[in-house]
């Protein structure tokens, strides 16, 4: 039997059917039909824009500080670098983001180049600490980590430099202190070698979108960066201002009696500690200061050993 909700007309077997009721049982059907896949398509549409909307507003939230990626590699798909005693080797596909100014706005710009196959470097008799440099003319290149200011000093003295300015989102070069040129590439490693064989090979991470699980991640960017260090003259008395959030870390041995161990954070007196007569001790002490905090010594009794400010390693 015909289901009479969708067609007009039911049919008995043995009796003719007439094409007018045939005509409209089709035409009731293909109504049925469009409506409905017009039904469907609306909520289909609907949905979309639902989502659409959910994403990019979930989008706009977690993703503000996308415009922070400017340095660092982008991809690795064949990994990084991999090295055998005294050579390099950065990998095919591996793609990086070389910072590359500023907007007008403020934001960062950034481009994009990729490994289009294996590039090697091999060291020379070379001793100590290094970063490794990929720039974009497919070159590696190592720089002592004595000579790179990292993100947080510009030289102070004539040397082979490698700065990262962060107003302008560039690194520069300079080999006297002055003349400063672009340089076109971002660190990819940090080797550590003897006579120029290689002892360790450290890859830095591609870069990613930081997720809520990511605690341990977070836990770390919060660490010192020792290797990223800028030691003070012992006799600095000036005022400096953090370029990041870090960490200060003094070392005393007092010259004087009766007189307190001053250090001064935005002109504030945070004394270490005090040194009496006729007793001698050697004082050490670390205070956390937040980028743009300003900070100085007073040496009025007492000599500094060792005064070095170091980098939060997630700070900006």
């Amino acid at each position: 039997m015909a289901n009479e909700n969708l067609v007009p007309y039911s049919f008995t077997p043995g009796t003719k059917a007439k094409a007018s009721e045939m005509n409209a049982n089709f035409n009731a059907i293909s109504n049925s039909i469009s409506q409905v896949s017009s039904t469907l398509s609306g909520g289909i549409s609907t949905l979309r824009t639902d989502l659409e909307s959910q994403i990019s507003s979930k989008t706009d939230y977690y993703l503000t500080d996308v415009v922070r990626f400017s340095d660092g590699i982008y991809s690795a798909p064949n990994g990084i670098a991999t090295y055998a005693t005294n050579v390099i080797t950065a990998k095919n596909g591996l793609s990086i983001l070389i910072p590359s100014g500023r907007n007008s706005d403020g934001t960062l710009k950034n481009t994009r180049f990729a490994l289009d196959e294996d590039t090697t470097l091999e060291l020379g008799s070379i001793t100590g600490k290094y970063y490794v440099f990929l720039d974009d003319m497919s070159s590696l290149t190592c720089w002592a980590t004595s000579e790179l200011g990292y993100k947080y000093k510009a030289p102070e003295q004539n040397l082979n430099w490698v700065y990262y300015d962060v107003d302008e989102n560039l690194w520069k070069y300079t080999s006297n202190g002055t003349d400063y040129r672009t340089l076109n590439g971002v660190i990819i490693a940090k080797m550590t070698c003897t006579s120029g064989i290689i002892d360790k090979l450290e890859l830095c991470n591609p870069l990613d979108f930081l997720k809520e699980t990511d605690i341990s991640r977070v836990i770390y960017n919060c660490y010192p960066d020792y290797s990223a260090g800028v030691a003070y003259n012992a006799a600095d008395t000036s005022v400096h201002t953090a370029p990041c959030d870090g960490i200060i870390t003094i070392a005393t041995c007092p010259s004087g009696v009766n007189v307190y161990q001053r250090f001064y954070i935005n002109g504030e007196d945070v004394s270490l500690s005090f040194h009496s007569s006729g007793y001698m001790t050697r004082i050490t002490g670390s205070f956390f200061v937040a980028k743009g905090d300003t900070f100085n010594l007073s040496l009025a009794g007492y000599s500094t050993d060792q005064f070095t400010f170091y980098p939060l390693k997630g700070a900006f």
